[in-house]
């Protein structure tokens, strides 16, 4: 018999599957995955962030309040952009400290939860995203399993359509999903 672990991490993996599968076909972007973790449609980044660090019990660094890192954390961002890149068929970010989150170029905003911006000082940072970032998702979207959809932080729209035709898969997906 599965213990209560095992259903809860099941469930997450069903969802987070479902997700990355999108019936559309497109790329995720943040707003879909903000509106999944905290269960409500159309939940923006401030409802995310609120979420996370409302629930985040472990590893607190001394004298950490949640309150107040949210209070920071929606102030305008600084410090050095964090760049954007798909992995796992989602529009994703990652610090120097490791962390990686979903994150959405209409609202281009990243919070780490590992390391709760130590970098700017705990407030949000800016993401770069790919100049031609609507491109980017129209190869991904030519890559016919959405887990294999992914590039790392700078890499041109050439080299990912050449990677598209090496596969066997079409350079670019044509029109929108």
């Amino acid at each position: 018999m599965a213990t209560r672990a095992e259903k809860l991490r099941r469930a997450r993996t069903a969802r987070l599957n479902a997700y990355q599968r999108r019936p559309d076909g497109s790329v995720g972007r943040g707003r879909d995955h903000w509106a999944m973790v905290t269960r409500r449609p159309g939940a923006g980044w401030e409802n995310y962030l609120r979420h996370l660090l409302s629930r985040r019990r472990r590893n607190l660094p001394p004298g950490f309040v949640p309150a107040m890192a949210l209070e920071l954390a929606l102030q305008p961002a600084i410090g050095p952009a964090v760049h954007a890149y798909v992995n796992g068929n989602r529009w994703g970010a990652s610090c120097e400290c490791g962390g990686f989150d979903v994150v959405d170029p209409d609202d281009p905003r990243f919070y780490c939860v590992n390391c709760y911006n130590v970098i700017a000082d705990g407030r949000a940072r800016r993401v770069a995203f790919p100049k031609d970032y609507q491109r980017v998702e129209r190869v991904m979207r030519a890559r016919p399993d959405p887990l294999t959809r992914s590039s790392r932080p700078g890499e041109s729209v050439k080299l990912l359509m050449a990677q598209n035709l090496e596969h066997g898969a079409s350079a670019e997906a044509e029109g929108e999903p």
